[in-house]
């Protein structure tokens, strides 16, 4: 038996493709159990047929950080279409799991940043501003990417002395 997964479903919810060597019946989600690294979570709540051989498993409540992983219960009771058991440790070909990252990026505000700390003062406007994140971020130059001036703005002091008015054409 071979066990592939695949991403299906949003992050609240997952989906674990399994793919037999062969056509299987019995399959319910009793027969499977997750494991967990971390503050991971999730819960097994359907098992989809795709076909005779291939079976989406649904987990649903997924939050926290680290790993999802799933496993045949011991108990389980999957066969193949004469009867014969898979078993509690049936041979698995290529596995993979899921990383759960619910963390978002934060901005770092280091030794090589303008400003060089969170809440400094400057006493002359900068010539460039470097922006450092926390862990890797989408960088592909679209919309949504880290790297697109769509997804920042300059500010100027405003009549109530707080920098809450942004730079435009007419600045």
């Amino acid at each position: 038996y071979t066990l592939s997964l695949h991403d299906a479903l949003p992050i609240s919810s997952i989906a674990f493709r399994i793919t037999f060597a062969e056509d299987v019946q019995n399959v319910n989600p009793a027969d499977f159990t997750l494991a967990t690294t971390g503050t991971a979570i999730g819960t097994i709540n359907a098992v989809v047929v795709q076909s005779a051989s291939v079976y989406d498993v649904v987990i649903i409540g997924v939050a926290g950080n680290g790993t999802l992983d799933l496993n045949f219960a011991a108990g389980n009771d999957i066969a193949d279409m004469l009867g014969n058991p898979i078993g509690a440790n049936p041979a698995i070909g290529t596995k993979e799991g899921y990383t759960i990252d619910n963390t978002p990026p934060m901005v770092v505000f280091g030794v090589g940043s303008v400003p060089p700390s969170e809440g400094a003062n400057l006493t002359t406007g900068p010539s460039q501003l470097l922006v450092e994140f926390s862990e890797n971020v989408l960088s592909d130059h679209s919309q949504n990417a880290a790297n697109s001036l769509w997804n920042y703005m300059l500010l100027r002091t405003g009549p109530n002395g707080l920098f809450d008015t942004p730079i435009g054409p007419d600045a």
